[in-house]
C-alpha cells in the first residue's frame, strides 16, 4: 500500500512525498520487485520533469534493475524497466521490455504509446516508422477519448514529412485537451512546415502567449523556462 500511495504521489510530481512512501515499503518489505519498480519510476518522471540531480539517473537504472531481479513475473516491473531505459537511452532494450508488458495485458495503450516513441528512434539511422503508426493506431483503438497517442501520432507524421496527416492527428489531440499549449505549439509547428503561416502563427500565439481559442477554451501558455 506504501508503495502505491508512493507511485500515485510521484504521478502527481509529490516527488518527495511519494519518495518517503516508497522508503517505508522498501522498510516493510526491501525485496518487494514492486516496490523497487515504483520507486525508479518515480526517479524517472523527476528526470522527465528536470528535478533530478546527477545521481537519480543511476539510481533508476539501478532500481529498476533490482526490480527486475527480484521480480520478472510483474507487469510494472518491465514497464518501469523499459520507461527506466529509454530515459537513458537504451531504446532496443526498452522496447524488449514494452513488448514483454503487453504478453502480459495487450490492452495497455500507453504502452504501445511508449512502445512508439522508441521505434520512432531505434535502431539508429533506421527508425521504424511503420511500427510506430502501428502501435500509435492501436493505442487510439484502446484509448480515443485520451489526446496522447493522436499527439505522438502527428509527432510521427512530422518527422517522416506526412505534415497534412500530422495536422490532422494534432487537431484531434487539442480536440481532446483544448486548454493544452503543448499541442496548440505541435498544431503549429505542422503549420510552419506546410507553409501555413498564418494558421501557424495563430497556434504558436496561444502556445507562447495563452489565450482563448475560438470554442471558448481558455489555454495558459508554455511555461516561459
Amino acid at each position: 500500500a506504501h508503495a502505491v500511495r508512493g507511485w500515485v504521489l510521484g504521478k502527481q510530481n509529490d516527488f518527495l512525498a511519494g519518495e518517503a512512501e516508497l522508503k517505508n515499503a522498501l522498510e516493510l518489505d526491501p525485496n518487494s520487485g514492486l516496490a523497487w519498480a515504483f520507486y525508479a519510476e518515480l526517479l524517472k518522471d523527476q528526470l522527465d520533469e528536470g528535478r533530478g540531480d546527477f545521481n537519480t539517473q543511476d539510481k533508476a537504472a539501478e532500481y529498476s534493475k533490482k526490480a527486475l531481479d527480484l521480480d520478472p513475473s510483474q507487469l510494472e516491473v518491465h514497464r518501469a524497466r523499459g520507461l527506466v531505459l529509454e530515459v537513458t537511452g537504451n531504446y532496443g532494450e526498452a522496447i524488449t521490455e514494452f513488448e514483454q508488458v503487453l504478453t502480459m495485458n495487450e490492452n495497455l495503450s500507453e504502452i504501445y504509446v511508449a512502445l512508439a516513441r522508441n521505434y520512432r528512434v531505434y535502431p539508429e539511422g533506421e527508425p521504424q516508422y511503420d511500427k510506430a503508426v502501428e502501435a500509435l493506431n492501436t493505442a487510439i483503438a484502446l484509448r480515443p477519448d485520451i489526446a496522447e497517442p493522436y499527439a505522438e501520432l502527428a509527432r510521427t507524421y512530422l518527422t517522416v514529412g506526412d505534415y497534412q496527416k500530422g495536422i490532422q492527428m494534432a487537431q484531434q489531440a487539442i480536440e481532446r485537451e483544448p486548454d493544452n499549449a503543448l499541442m496548440h505549439g505541435l498544431l503549429g509547428t505542422l503549420y510552419y512546415r506546410l507553409d501555413e503561416y498564418d494558421l501557424a502563427s495563430q497556434s504558436f500565439r496561444l502556445a507562447l502567449n495563452g489565450g482563448v481559442t475560438k470554442e471558448g477554451q481558455a489555454v495558459t501558455p508554455i511555461d516561459s523556462d
